[in-house]
């Protein structure tokens, strides 16, 4: 899948304004600490839904630059320390699943 938000590639970077994508990240991040361990079906249902929604966020978010062309310093300022945090630790987690899946 192009846009996926379990990506381990993705997320390594997290950016200063919160943008739709950001924010994407940051649900997938919370979901995916809450519940990779309690209930993984319901985290991959819920990661399907996110991915498309993910997905339509990139579309739109570029759609509305184009249109606005706003500078990024019309969004939001985001909390880079406390999803640091979190991103780092779905991203270890990610590659340990990874890890044991076979190719």
């Amino acid at each position: 899948m192009k846009n996926n938000v379990f990506d381990t590639g993705k997320g390594r970077f997290t950016h200063k304004v919160r943008s739709i994508c950001e924010v994407h990240r940051e649900i997938y991040d919370e979901i995916f600490l809450a519940l990779y361990e309690n209930d993984p079906i319901l985290l991959e249902r819920l990661t399907v839904l996110l991915n498309e929604s993910w997905g339509m966020g990139v579309r739109m978010d570029r759609r509305l630059s184009e249109i606005r062309d706003a500078p990024q310093s019309s969004l939001e300022p985001n909390d880079v320390a406390t999803v640091e945090v979190k991103r780092k630790m779905r991203n270890e987690i990610s590659e340990r699943i990874l890890r044991k899946t076979p190719a």
